[in-house]
């Protein structure tokens, strides 16, 4: 059974591309480098605009190619890690910078309207406050040596 995978995956801000008859052309400036994506890579690529979760992604493809859900979640992060790794797709690194990307959300804010959406991000603060004062057990091993 595959783990949830709730990442939210956006285009890296330095690469241009155009899906032009399904099939999505990637440029990559700093790497000078131009990819072409097949029909299921380019639909990823248009479902990861910072508005969908790695699972939801999976969901829409396991609808439209006809596959089995867990097969599309598995190819699907597989997918969409090897553009993080080639720096074609960002995705948050932390719970903070989650935090920022959900700010930045014109689809969530349109979506809740907003006094949902003043309310949903002041807990998504408190979230933020409550779990950056932990200290975890990695911290206590290796700073608080007795």
């Amino acid at each position: 059974m595959t783990q949830p995978d709730s990442r939210i995956p956006t285009h890296d801000p330095q690469t241009a591309a155009r899906v032009f008859s399904g099939e999505a052309v990637i440029i990559t400036p700093a790497e000078n480098t131009v990819r072409m994506l097949n029909t299921v890579g380019s639909r990823v690529w248009e479902l990861a605009d910072g508005t969908r979760t790695v699972d939801e992604i999976a969901g829409v493809l396991a609808g439209e190619f006809d596959v089995d859900l867990a097969q599309a979640q598995e190819s699907a992060t597989q997918f969409i890690d090897e553009l993080a790794a080639k720096g074609i797709e960002t995705l948050p690194s932390s719970l903070w910078e989650a935090y920022h990307a959900l700010e930045k959300d014109d689809v969530v804010k349109s979506s809740l309207g907003d006094h949902v959406y003043s309310q949903f991000m002041a807990l998504k603060r408190k979230e933020w406050d409550e779990y950056r004062i932990q200290v975890f057990q990695y911290e206590l091993e290796k700073y608080l040596m007795i």
